[in-house]
């Protein structure tokens, strides 16, 4: 029970940590932008969930696969499978990231009422930063499900952590003084690039008792 308790603490606590930050950046938007600026990230985020929901889906979906392959000492299966998640991952950011640069605008009228261009211009400027996130993000969310895949919780729970609360809230910090409503726009690329590169230095170091 303890031990399903911990593997399943990654995902508990990112969750908690998601909506904590949700509060802290809605009262900075409302401080720099309104409830316009509050209104164009839910707009972006509303529209960027899609492709997040179905990387975690796809993340998750194949963690009883990998579970088993891994207690089974299938090694090399289970690294073909979580190579094919990764890869699938990266393929839909990409088309995902060109969606919201060039077609995203598509999508608005969906949200925005006729006549209200302040809050459209917003929206779009935000979309198409938020949109260079897709080159990463999905580094930070495919391991982190592959450790706890692996009953390597902790390690998970690091990746996860800094990824959603951490490093947006670090670049939250020093952005917004820099650039003001643009430090926001640009804050998920900036704190993706970072969870990124310290999910693949901590999953190698993670993965290194694992030998096939």
């Amino acid at each position: 029970m303890l031990t399903i308790i911990a593997n399943g603490s990654s995902e508990f606590f990112v969750s908690m940590a998601g909506s904590l930050f949700a509060i802290i950046i809605n009262i900075v938007l409302l401080k720099l932008g309104g409830s316009t600026a509050v209104a164009a990230v839910s707009i972006v985020e509303y529209i960027a969930s899609l492709t997040d929901m179905v990387i975690y889906s796809m993340s998750d979906a194949l963690q009883p696969a990998i579970s088993y392959c891994f207690g089974a000492g299938l090694l090399p299966r289970m690294r073909k499978m979580q190579r094919v998640v990764m890869s699938a991952a990266a393929i839909l950011s990409l088309f995902a990231m060109l969606f919201l640069l060039f077609g995203g605008k598509l999508l608005l009228p969906l949200f925005v009422k006729d006549g209200d261009v302040a809050l459209h211009d917003m929206s779009l400027r935000a979309m198409r930063f938020y949109a260079l996130s897709y080159l990463v993000s999905w580094v930070q969310m495919t391991l982190a499900g592959y450790l706890t895949a692996l009953e390597k919780p902790w390690h998970s729970l690091v990746i996860s952590l800094l990824g959603t609360f951490v490093f947006p809230l670090v670049f939250l910090a020093i952005l917004v003084p820099l650039w003001q409503l643009d430090g926001v726009w640009v804050l998920n690329f900036v704190s993706s690039v970072f969870s990124a590169v310290v999910a693949v230095v901590i999953a190698k170091k993670a993965l290194k008792t694992i030998r096939s």
